[in-house]
C-alpha cells in the first residue's frame, strides 16, 4: 500500500473516473467525493459504497478540498482489504492494544433502529438512529485512552517519524479554518495567539469531540460529550488551548456557545 497507488487497485469495481484517484487524495479529501448525505442514515460500509459506485465525482482528483465523511469510510474499507480483517479488528490489534487504550472500540454492530430513539443527559440531543458506517465515527473511547493516544504520538511508539511528518504536514488549504492546511487527519494551524497546532473535531447526533495538541508547548487537549453541548467542540478546544497557554480567553472567542463552559 502505497500514496500513491491508484484507488482502484484495491477497489476494482469502482468507475474509470477512480482510476485518477490516489490513497493520497483520499487522506486529504481531494478524491472528489460527494458527501454522505441524510439519505444513509443507518448504512453500513459496503451500502455507502454500493451508492458511492453510482454517483458522480464532485471534481477531478487533486483538483479541489472537499471535507467528507465518505472518505473516511472508504479509508476503513481500504484497511479492511488490504488487511484481510474487519476494521474494528485491525483498529484492536493495531491501535488500542498497542497504545493500551482500554476503553476504546469501534462499534459497528447495532441493534435495530429504536422508534423515538435516545435524548441526552441534560435532554439537549436527540440520537434518533445508529450511525452504522465506521472509519468516520463510531469508535468509543475515554479521556485516560486519549492521553495514551497522545502519548504514542508524541513518543512516535505507532508509526514511523516519517509517517507522523507527512500527517502532520498541511497538504491542502481548508477554506473553511482560518489560517489551516489540511493533512492527514489532522488541521494543520499557525493562527495569530496561538502556537503552531495540530487539531480535529467531530460531531454526531448527540456526540462531540475535539482535540487540540502544540508540540511547541506539550499541550494537549481532549474532550468528548455524550450530548450535553449544542454545536462544535473545534472552537471550544481552540479557546481552551488559548486560555492555558495566555491565562485568559481569547479577545474575540472561538466559540460564543461555549464560553461560559470555557470559563
Amino acid at each position: 500500500l502505497a500514496l500513491d497507488d491508484s484507488l482502484t487497485q484495491f477497489f476494482p469495481e469502482g468507475p474509470a473516473a477512480w482510476d485518477d484517484i490516489t490513497v493520497h487524495h483520499v487522506l486529504t479529501h481531494q478524491a472528489g467525493f460527494p458527501g454522505v448525505g441524510g439519505g444513509s442514515q443507518g448504512w453500513t460500509n459496503e451500502e455507502v459504497l454500493s451508492w458511492l459506485l453510482e454517483q458522480p465525482l464532485e471534481f477531478d482528483p487533486g483538483s479541489a478540498f472537499f471535507y467528507t465523511d465518505t472518505a473516511y469510510i472508504m479509508l476503513a474499507l481500504l484497511i479492511e482489504r488490504v488487511a484481510d480483517q474487519p476494521f474494528e479488528t485491525f483498529m484492536e490489534d493495531r491501535i488500542f492494544s498497542p497504545l493500551g487504550m482500554e476503553s476504546s472500540e469501534i462499534v459497528s454492530r447495532f441493534p435495530p433502529d429504536v422508534i423515538g430513539g435516545a435524548i441526552s443527559y441534560l435532554g439537549t440531543q436527540r440520537y434518533e438512529w445508529p450511525k452504522r458506517a465506521v472509519g468516520a465515527s463510531s469508535q468509543y473511547s475515554s479521556i485516560a485512552d486519549l492521553m495514551q493516544w497522545e502519548l504514542g504520538l508524541r513518543d512516535v511508539t505507532l508509526v514511523s517519524a516519517e509517517t507522523l511528518e507527512l500527517a502532520f504536514t498541511g497538504h491542502v488549504a481548508d477554506p473553511d479554518i482560518e489560517a489551516c492546511e489540511y493533512g492527514y487527519g489532522w488541521n494543520i494551524c499557525d493562527q495569530d495567539g496561538w502556537p503552531p497546532h495540530q487539531t480535529h473535531s467531530g460531531r454526531h447526533n448527540g456526540f462531540r469531540s475535539g482535540f487540540y495538541r502544540a508540540p511547541s508547548t506539550g499541550l494537549a487537549i481532549a474532550m468528548v460529550s455524550n450530548g450535553t453541548f449544542i454545536g462544535n467542540f473545534g472552537p471550544l478546544v481552540l479557546d481552551v488551548g488559548y486560555l492555558h497557554e495566555n491565562g485568559e480567553l481569547p479577545p474575540q472567542p472561538k466559540a460564543s456557545a461555549g464560553l461560559e463552559l470555557a470559563r
